[in-house]
């Protein structure tokens, strides 16, 4: 026999209904859009207050000032689209067409961060347990009929009063941002890849279920990789080559992503371009002796020193006010953003504590919540038994990937930067196949010594060290680099760092790809890319 089921929620309370917090800002009309859209995601728009004139101007300078490589590519629930912020842009607007469940989630949650009853004490507790919301990008209410200029098909523009979501960009206060973008939580991209597919064996998120969608300002070692692998890779079109871009990324573990976000010699060398008088002064005065810049500016090594704690005590900070969130949440497919200032160094002697300054610079941010929701007795949000016992296994996923972040910080800081004495120095040569896979050529092993700056030739062997590596003329391969140990002025949380600069290989096997080498050729490597200090 064949029956009708008939569902219904007759029986369910009813969900009450809350006026949407309308934002207070006026702002000059019509707003610009910031960037274009790749699969159907929401669009943002930049967005002017009325009473302040010059921040116009500010704005557009500093959008001059950066280019493509102040970009960040996020990934929205409903697609894929490309975001531009500067560090100029204080306001900014989100088009509520395809983010009408973030409008819910960012509404809910202000009224319970802000909410502070006098009349019930329950209310104050649980209120007081919301902290994880001080990490979300700060939301300043719905922007109802503000007139956009919205792009059309043949980059023509139509003005259309839209109804935008008003945030305060995350890059506020940051000279030259540094954004790494991480898929974190349940139902990810990371973990829908089929096992044993291309794509999984291109990528690490599988294995880590965090993806890492985005770098803004990466570091040279990051954006030198060719995307496509192919010298006319021009020729595919601006779109597959931004899609392409996307790999590299993709193939980054969590730990390669971190030690690149931590990357801080590009500050170092934008701080070298703005000397100061005193800088100028005790160059005069010391001459050649010392590094009149390290005297009064920290090292890329003791800047990345202080960010990476700082980063560990922020994300421990966000795992423990997940603990004390008193209803299990559904949260699925959001976003982690880290943030780091790599457009100015921190000073060493100064009134403010190198830590302090540092940490005013390290950011931690969520977003992302279009499929996400917030379940709370002041909210009104009521769950089921069994939408609860869903909701603990999502809120226990999301824990764990924030435990796993945490846990690689915590480890980088532990392995880089935790060490009493280097006494060795391991360098692997690996080659780039055309599918983007690592396949190892050998290694080169020396001992380290301080008090001595040489630069030396060291052979190439096996991984194991029992055979050389021979090229193509049948003479041993070899990595030539420049090895020195430099101690640190005062004051310092470090004794000295080693220097290494890698110059060239020589005498290097054929490569397995199409492309061929002459016998005895040597390839040089960049400087900028093979520099390191620890």
């Amino acid at each position: 026999a064949m029956g009708l089921c008939l569902c219904t929620d007759r029986d369910q309370p009813a969900k009450p209904v809350q006026a949407i917090v309308a934002c207070l800002q006026a702002f000059k009309q019509p707003s610009n859009a910031l960037a274009a859209t790749v699969g159907g995601g929401a669009r943002f728009y930049r967005l002017v207050p009325v009473c302040d004139d010059t921040h116009q101007s500010s704005t557009e300078d500093a959008c001059g000032a950066y280019n493509d490589d102040c970009c960040a590519t996020a990934s929205g629930n409903d697609g894929q689209h490309e975001w531009h912020l500067h560090a100029g842009e204080v306001w900014l607007g989100k088009d509520t067409a395809g983010s009408l469940d973030e409008l819910e989630f960012h509404d809910t949650a202000m009224r319970l961060r802000y909410r502070r009853s006098r009349d019930n004490p329950a209310d104050i507790c649980e209120s007081d347990c919301w902290r994880v919301f001080d990490y979300l990008v700060s939301y300043h209410g719905l922007l109802k009929g503000q007139i956009c200029h919205v792009p059309g098909s043949v980059s023509h523009f139509r003005e259309r009063p839209l109804d935008l979501l008003v945030f305060r960009s995350p890059l506020e206060g940051l000279a030259r941002p540094r954004l790494l973008h991480l898929e974190v939580g349940p139902r990810t991209t990371a973990l829908q890849h089929r096992r044993g597919s291309d794509v999984d064996t291109a990528s690490f998120s599988r294995q880590e279920g965090i993806r890492v969608e985005g770098f803004l300002a990466p570091p040279q070692s990051v954006a030198s990789e060719e995307a496509t692998h192919d010298a006319r890779g021009w020729t595919w079109g601006e779109c597959t080559q931004r899609r392409a871009k996307r790999m590299p990324l993709q193939r980054l573990s969590l730990t390669g992503a971190l030690t690149a976000l931590v990357d801080l010699r590009d500050a170092i060398s934008e701080e070298r371009l703005w000397p100061s008088e005193s800088i100028i002064g005790f160059r005069a005065f010391a001459g050649k002796a010392q590094d009149a810049f390290l005297a009064e500016f920290l090292g890329p090594a003791e800047y990345a020193e202080l960010s990476l704690l700082s980063l560990v005590r922020e994300l421990a900070s966000l795992l423990r006010a997940c603990g004390d969130v008193p209803v299990p949440q559904k949260w699925v497919g959001s976003s982690l953003a880290l943030l780091v200032e790599v457009g100015a160094a921190p000073p060493r002697t100064s009134s403010i504590d190198p830590l302090d300054w540092v940490a005013a610079r390290v950011k931690l941010r969520l977003f992302g919540w279009n499929r996400s929701r917030v379940s709370s007795q002041l909210s009104g949000q009521f769950t089921s038994f069994i939408e609860q016992q869903d909701n603990e296994l999502l809120w226990q996923i999301y824990q764990d990937s924030l435990a796993r972040v945490l846990w690689e910080a915590s480890r980088l800081y532990f392995h880089t930067f935790c060490i009493q004495d280097w006494t060795k120095l391991r360098i692997e040569v690996f080659e780039i196949s055309p599918r983007g896979e690592e396949i190892s050529i050998g290694v080169a092993e020396a001992g380290l010594e301080e008090g001595c700056s040489v630069r030396r030739a060291l052979p190439l062997t096996t991984a194991l060290g029992v055979a050389h590596i021979y090229g193509t003329d049948g003479k041993p391969a070899a990595v030539v680099i420049t090895v020195s140990f430099a101690e640190c002025p005062v004051p310092s949380r470090f004794r000295g760092v080693w220097r290494v600069i890698i110059d060239s290989a020589t005498r290097l096997p054929a490569p397995s790809t199409a492309t061929t080498e002459s016998p005895g050729s040597k390839r040089p490597v960049s400087s900028s890319q093979a520099r390191c200090m620890f």
